[in-house]
Order: C-alpha cells, then structure tokens, then sequence
C-alpha cells in the first residue's frame, strides 16, 4: 500500500502539473491517515509557488526538478518543515523512504541536502530572495489582478487566502433552535467560537462531518457564513415561486426551504448531472420535495415553462478566488483566459434570467469571487443596460473579503424589476 506521503506527493503532483481538480477521497486509509493526507495536501497546494521557488534556490540546477514528481515531493516535505510541527527528522526520513516508493531513490541525497539546508539552523526560508508572487504563493497572473483590484490592502486579502479555512454550520431553526443545538454540540465536546445571525455556527476547529449532532437527520448543513448571507439577503417570502438557478449541490436551495418554512414554490436548476444527484441526497435527508430540472441558467427557453419568479438566486460560475482556501487548487487549474469566458457566461446568465422575473421581483446575484471584474463592474455594466427597468437594493455588505472576519470571500447584488 502506498504512504500518505507518497500518495500526497502524487496528488499535489496530478494537480499542479497536469491541472486536475482535486479530489481527496481514499476510504481505503484509516481515519488518522486521512486526515494527515488532507493536511499535507492543502497544504503543500496552498504554499506550492513559495516552496518550488526555495526548491529552486537550493537546487544547482533547477530546470532538471521542475515540472517533475520529485519537485511535488520535495515540495511536500518543506510544507511540513516550515508549517506544521511535524519534527524535522521524521519528516527527513518519510519523505526520503517515499521517495523510494515513488521509484526517486536516485534523488535521496538531493532531497536530503534541500531539506537539511531549510531545517539548519543558519537557513531561515524567509531570507530567500523571493519574487512578491512567490512570497504569497499565488500565480503571476492571479498575483497581479488581485493588485490590481486591491491596491491598498492586496498583502491582507493574498494572506487571508492562504489561511486554513473555519469550519461554519447552518442550523435549521425549523428543527431546533440555535441556543439548543449549541448545548448538542457541548455535549459532544464540540467547541465554537462565535454565531452568526439567524442560524450561523463556527467551529473552534473542524471535525469530521459524522461528528456533528443530528447532521444525517437534516439538523445542521455545513455552510461558510458568507454563502448563508446570500439567501439572508435575498429574504425569501412563504408563497413565493423561487428558482435557484445554479442550485447544486444544494445549500442555498434548502436554506430558501427553511427560511420560507416549506411554504414557496421552488424549482431548483443545474447544469451538472453529478452535482444534482447530490443535490437530490440533501434534499432526501430532509424530507424535501420540489421540481428540479437539469438545464442551463443561460439557456432558460429549454425548460421555463412560462410563469414568472418573485425571486431569482443566481449563484453565478466564477473564479472561486474568494475560497481559495478552501480549494487551493484554484490555483493551477484556473487560468487567465478562463475569467473572460466566465465573466460572458455571467451576463449572459443575468440577461437570460431577468426575463423570467416578475415585475417588482428580485433577482439575487453572488459570486464565491474577490474579483472586481466578475463582481462590482459585472453589475455594473448589467444595471447600465438596464436602467429603464433595473435598480439595486440596499444590503448589509456587497463584497466580502477573505481577509476580513475569516469567512470566506463573496459578492452580492440584489436587484429588483421595475
């Protein structure tokens, strides 16, 4: 069987080199292993850019490392040396033994020098002389859009995006109230750190899903805070006919189902077969039923059957540079390029849908992005095209930053019909 260390060397290798998303799913590792192998994989990703560039300033020839297994290896072994409390010999040893596994045993003393000249005591990481993308270990090409759009604040919002994520559960107050679910979590000796306003939870530190009270019986979603505000500020009415127009897998299609008591007439659409079997689990732990169509939210004349919505949820397809925490391997497997295709599906998206909005309805616009592009001038643009029937609501906050509170990064616009 092969090493945790080994397999997260192949999977960070998989997804930065030949940009495959990632998936962490191994049901043959125990628990412990699985765990070690998330660690070492998010973070080996998060901080992948900043350690190949020491890789490269330690190595006499770093051209014959780049691009290969060895360098997502030795990447792995410097995530554990400079960011987590794994002692150094240990880390030496595995990496060197997987090194083996992985049929690198030519490259053991290679990776023994590197590993030894970041360990020394002489050697601090941070007196590389780094490029400021690699400092914050982000692509050149992201690095400078996210200048760019936060000229003033851009070293917080890049650091806030390398931090590890919080955990947030979305309680359902039809089932029970905050204050009670509280008291099942303390009873598990699940410790929280602060609630957010109606039904938010965070975690002092995340479990595994299982551990959670009630969860398979529909208590609690996991939710970050920042996608529960979307429904919040959208502020669903009972008897109300609703569409989530990107609605897999889920979690804001079941929070518009509690906030509106069961009382509104939703239809859920998505494009992706496979996300919407997971939307229909979700639903059946609940009990839920509602109409769900798989459909395009830009091509709504294959499956609209003519009646207007009081409100619209777009959960629009983005950058997801807003949860890149969650998801560093945004980083390797979005590129530039695919953010102008994803800014013209945006629109095309709102324009599509606007049309099956009643007059007086609402049509809720958000983004898991940070960039202003897909965001602030997307709406922009959408509400100058539409001034004679087209006007933005007021709400609490437009953009979140993953830098600012621990939630995760989002956009929002409320716009209603004229």
């Amino acid at each position: 069987m092969t090493s945790v260390r080994a397999k997260a060397a192949q999977i960070i290798h998989q997804v930065t080199h030949k940009h495959i998303p990632l998936k962490l799913e191994d049901s043959l590792l125990s628990p412990q292993d699985r765990a070690l192998l998330q660690e070492l994989v998010l973070g080996t990703l998060r901080y992948y850019i900043k350690l190949n560039a020491i890789t490269a300033a330690l190595s006499q020839n770093p051209k014959s490392v780049s691009g290969t297994l060895l360098e997502s290896l030795i990447a792995c072994g410097l995530y554990q040396l400079l960011y987590t409390e794994i002692p150094a010999y240990a880390v030496v040893n595995e990496t060197v033994n997987a090194a083996r596994e992985l049929k690198l045993g030519s490259c053991t003393g290679f990776i023994n020098a590197v590993l030894h000249k970041v360990c020394s005591e002489d050697t601090d990481a941070e007196k590389f002389v780094l490029k400021e993308h690699e400092i914050f270990a982000y692509p050149k090409w992201l690095f400078k859009r996210i200048k760019k759009n936060y000229p003033k604040n851009y070293r917080e919002v890049l650091s806030g995006g390398n931090e590890k994520p919080s955990m947030w559960l979305r309680v359902d107050l039809n089932r029970i109230s905050l204050a009670d679910y509280i008291e099942m979590l303390k009873k598990e000796n699940i410790d929280i750190c602060r609630t957010l306003e109606p039904s938010g939870i965070c975690l002092s530190k995340t479990c595994p899903p299982s551990m959670l009270p009630g969860i398979s019986q529909g208590l609690c979603y996991i939710q970050d805070a920042s996608a529960q505000l979307a429904v919040t500020y959208m502020a669903p009415k009972e008897n109300e006919r609703i569409l989530d127009a990107c609605a897999a897998p889920g979690g804001k299609t079941i929070h518009i189902i509690e906030s509106t008591k069961g009382n509104a007439d939703v239809t859920a659409v998505d494009i992706h077969p496979q996300r919407l079997e997971r939307l229909r689990e979700n639903l059946k732990i609940r009990g839920i039923n509602l109409t769900i169509i798989q459909g395009s939210a830009a091509d709504p004349d294959k499956w609209w059957d003519g009646k207007p919505f009081d409100r619209i949820l777009l959960d629009a397809p983005c950058s997801g540079t807003g949860v890149i925490r969650r998801h560093p391997d945004i980083k390797f497997v979005r590129k530039e390029k695919d953010i102008s295709e994803l800014i013209e599906l945006q629109m095309n998206m709102l324009e599509a849908l606007w049309k099956l909005l009643k007059h007086g309805g609402t049509l809720m616009y958000t983004t898991c992005s940070i960039l202003k592009e897909e965001n602030q001038i997307q709406i922009n643009n959408f509400l100058y095209i539409h001034r004679d029937d087209a006007e933005l609501e007021e709400i609490p906050e437009s953009q979140h930053l993953p830098s600012d509170d621990g939630r995760d990064g989002f956009f929002y616009a409320k716009i209603r019909k004229k």
